[in-house]
């Protein structure tokens, strides 16, 4: 049984879950949706795997970046964007990261910038947030959690999950038409 939230001190109650008269065996790690959750609460297996999986991309990326004809700076932090940023905002914003963990995040997001956009991995960090050349974990997970906020107050049944969790309902945005005169004027 995976006990999701705060790690707990206290043990967890014993629980047998059968199915077809099968006793289904206990275990530290599941692996939900590609999101690996703990037992005790904690992300290390998450992060480990997050970490492990950027440098393999890393070094796909290098390998295909070399020489004269390979990637382009500007395709090589579209992969980042895709594999390494995805794969941290897909998971952490429901793990609960401890102050460490979310170094850990941060620092494979600056190494994976750093990487792709040709700059030395001790320079400084402060340029590259002035730069906009990528955002840090925490940006990260509130531009998710928050638009996934904003998708679920779209619907009735989005809007039920929201009150269930205590979340804040963001308004739904009232659609209005064009005036006329503005349709002719606009082209596409």
């Amino acid at each position: 049984m995976i006990q999701l939230g705060k790690p707990k001190r206290e043990p967890l109650p014993n629980v047998t879950i059968t199915i077809d008269g099968m006793a289904i065996k206990p275990t530290q790690q599941i692996k939900l949706l590609g999101v690996v959750l703990q037992s005790d609460g904690k992300a290390q297996a998450a992060v480990t795997k997050i970490k492990c999986s950027t440098e393999q991309i890393l070094g796909m990326i290098r390998r295909v970046s070399k020489g004269n004809r390979g990637l382009e700076e500007d395709d090589a932090m579209r992969l980042v964007r895709a594999f390494v940023v995805s794969r941290v905002t897909y998971s952490a914003p429901y793990l609960q990261l401890t102050r460490a963990y979310r170094d850990t995040l941060n620092a494979m997001l600056r190494k994976a910038t750093k990487k792709v956009l040709g700059v030395r991995t001790y320079s400084s960090t402060l340029i590259l947030l002035d730069m906009g050349a990528y955002n840090t974990m925490e940006e990260l997970i509130e531009t998710h959690l928050s638009s996934q906020r904003i998708r679920l107050s779209h619907t009735e049944n989005g809007r039920a999950i929201l009150r269930k969790i205590e979340w804040q309902i963001e308004p739904v945005p009232i659609k209005a038409a064009l005036p006329e005169d503005w349709k002719t004027t606009i082209k596409v």
